[in-house]
């Protein structure tokens, strides 16, 4: 990753002759080979020193200084190493068995607590001995939404219609926020909905129940990823007279904006033609709607 404070700290250092670097360990001042070198570089030519509270002082203008700091520098980066390994070793058992690997809540489940036996009916323990984690139970208001909203896309609904529908129900995402409708769409294609593992083309079976079959869990997927698939709501028109109405003054189209914001004063929307910056013409627009419905209606209420 880029480290831009540690950018700016040589930057500092080179700016600043007399400074040196003040640190707990040497492991949280670097844990990469090319920062070492970096550093080393910038506080060796002016002897600069790097005082650390556990690790005392290394005094990078000497051989040995610039030695006892690359040995802790990669003590630390073989311990990330290390780390990093057991974390991926860890994350593909848990995938191996089907189990959840941890974050944050996923829609439409929740941890259980009591997690199923074992088939010789025995507790499924850790190696530690504890109940294994990443067992899931449905969290039945959430699945059934889910479910639903699966059943509602075949019939033809939109996302952003079924992220209405669950902020005007009270069903808001796993945090507490309200939905929209991309992340609707991407809660849907979760092949965690039909208890499956990993990404799209994933076989394996998760150890929680699925809220859909995979049949249609799958369907789902298809009708949201077709680029066919109207997802905004097109050229129709928003304003009522919009190139319709024409300038007393120019004849010219009008179409509708907000004016300049006057102090004091509601900004309301406007329709105006397009001559010069101004305009020849403002007329507010939801007045100037309101009059034309109500013509109009009146004369197609005539015999």
């Amino acid at each position: 990753p880029v480290r831009e404070d540690f950018t700016l700290m040589l930057a500092a250092l080179r700016s600043r002759p007399s400074v040196g670097v003040a640190v707990y360990h040497a492991d949280r001042l670097t844990r990469n080979d090319q920062d070492t070198a970096a550093l080393i570089q910038v506080c060796a030519a002016d002897g600069r020193p790097v005082v650390s509270q556990s690790g005392g002082t290394y005094d990078l203008a000497t051989a040995n200084g610039r030695r006892r700091f690359r040995d802790d520098a990669s003590a630390a980066i073989y311990e990330v190493d290390h780390g990093r390994e057991r974390v991926l070793v860890a994350r593909d058992q848990v995938t191996a068995e089907g189990r959840w690997g941890g974050g944050k809540r996923p829609f439409g489940w929740e941890p259980d607590p009591d997690p199923p036996l074992l088939e010789d009916g025995t507790p499924w323990l850790d190696e530690d001995g504890n109940p294994v984690k990443g067992i899931l139970r449905l969290r039945q208001p959430e699945a059934e939404a889910l479910a639903k909203a699966h059943r509602d896309v075949l019939d033809g609904a939109t996302v952003a219609g079924i992220a209405r529908d669950w902020n005007e129900r009270g069903i808001f995402t796993p945090t507490g926020k309200q939905w929209r409708g991309h992340e609707v769409a991407r809660v849907l294609q979760r092949p965690r909905n039909a208890a499956l593992m990993g990404s799209e083309d994933a076989a394996g079976t998760a150890q929680w129940p699925p809220v859909v079959d995979e049949a249609t869990w799958r369907a789902v997927v298809a009708v949201l990823n077709d680029s066919a698939r109207r997802t905004g709501p097109g050229p129709a028109r928003k304003h009522l007279l919009t190139w319709l109405a024409t300038c007393g003054v120019c004849n010219g189209a009008v179409s509708c904006g907000h004016p300049g914001r006057a102090r004091g004063r509601e900004r309301r929307k406007v329709y105006r033609c397009l001559t010069g910056s101004r305009g020849h013409v403002a007329r507010d627009q939801a007045a100037v709607d309101d009059l034309i419905t109500r013509l109009v209606i009146a004369r197609l209420s005539r015999e």
